[in-house]
């Protein structure tokens, strides 16, 4: 089996593209990195260094790909299919994978599917991230492009990660202000899809536009099909609303989303703080005790893929009952369920950062 790792650069990742590199290095056959035209530094150059005859390096303008990313990832894919790969992994230059100890040539030999997603390492969202060569699936998008494929998303056991670089807040709402106008463009040109709609919500909320990214949240949950994803954008939007304390708004859209999916943890989450700073503290402890039972302290709750909050499904409904049963005067019960947090917290550590279960 022959396995290359695919990244697409500019002329600005002098400093961060030789620990991306470093993280697959040992484990990859070759590096396949088109790099875009936009300058002179030593990016290549580091990129040359670390990965020495694995590179494969091609360029082309940066004018004709900047405009759409989708394109840029099926160009990578097919350039290691023209080579002769058999697995490629996708690997950003802010990124790095991972494997904790876990062989990942043999998990690839043996599996069955395409394509294997692989979570982050906070736990809270997924990529896919290892294609079988040739990729019978394309990217599609502007800007926040996803794969076209069909049916059920499969993962690599939690042990491995992928780690993204932080970025200041400076930084990261320029990025997304920057995406602005390619996500409104892809929203003019695939109106339905709610994906888009989606993204649009982060943008505008990172931006501070609170109100546009409701909305366009709330529009996300009406085109989507999935109960789930319908739910998440609606306690997305409910967790806006409780930031500008608009707890009477928050609540009933956090209700809204349970009605989407009624297994949604931070939805019930979303309603306990809400109903918490109306003073319903009935309600708020009610619903902190359907979060816990969906969430991942107890036997039997509901196990998800994809995106969530893990403080939701961890400790956040154990705070929220501890300051329930302060506020009622009852201090015994305050102190257990802080308790229980602090015991939550550590078991969210374990399961997102050390893939623990």
């Amino acid at each position: 089996m022959k396995l290359c790792s695919l990244t697409v650069t500019s002329r600005t990742r002098e400093g961060i593209i030789a620990d991306a590199l470093k993280s697959v290095i040992d484990w990859v056959d070759g590096c396949v990195i088109l790099e875009l035209d936009t300058g002179s530094d030593r990016t290549i150059e580091v990129a040359k260094e670390i990965a020495g005859g694995k590179l494969h390096l091609y360029t082309i303008p940066f004018d004709a790909a900047e405009q759409d990313c989708a394109a840029l990832r099926n160009h990578l894919l097919a350039l290691a299919k023209d080579l002769g790969y058999d697995w490629a992994v996708m690997l950003d230059t802010d990124e790095r994978i991972e494997l904790n100890g876990m062989d990942i040539r043999i998990f690839l030999e043996h599996t069955q599917h395409e394509v294997i997603c692989v979570a982050n390492d906070a736990g809270n969202y997924h990529k896919e991230r290892f294609f079988r060569i040739p990729c019978a699936y394309r990217w599609v998008g502007l800007v926040h492009e996803y794969l076209d494929m069909p049916g059920k998303l499969h993962y690599t056991p939690r042990v491995i990660r992928f780690r993204e670089l932080v970025k200041t807040p400076e930084l990261y709402k320029s990025g997304q202000e920057r995406m602005l106008p390619l996500l409104l463009d892809q929203v003019r040109l695939d109106s339905r899809n709610p994906r888009w709609r989606m993204y649009l919500g982060y943008v505008l909320s990172a931006m501070g536009k609170d109100a546009e990214a409701i909305d366009q949240f709330k529009c996300a949950a009406e085109l989507s099909e999935d109960g789930g994803a319908a739910a998440w954008a609606l306690t997305l939007a409910a967790n806006i609303h409780a930031e500008n304390e608009e707890y009477y708004q928050s609540r009933s859209t956090a209700l809204e989303a349970m009605k989407c999916a009624p297994y949604i943890a931070e939805a019930q989450c979303a309603a306990a703080h809400a109903c918490l700073m109306l003073g319903d503290t009935l309600s708020a402890q009610t619903w902190a005790h359907f979060a816990i039972l969906n969430g991942r302290t107890q036997p039997g709750g509901v196990t998800r893929q994809g995106y969530c909050d893990p403080r939701a499904l961890f400790e956040a409904p154990y705070e929220i009952l501890a300051e329930v049963f302060r506020v009622e005067g009852k201090q015994k019960e305050s102190a257990q369920a802080s308790a229980l947090a602090a015991k939550a917290r550590t078991q969210r550590i374990k399961f997102c950062v050390h893939g623990e279960e």
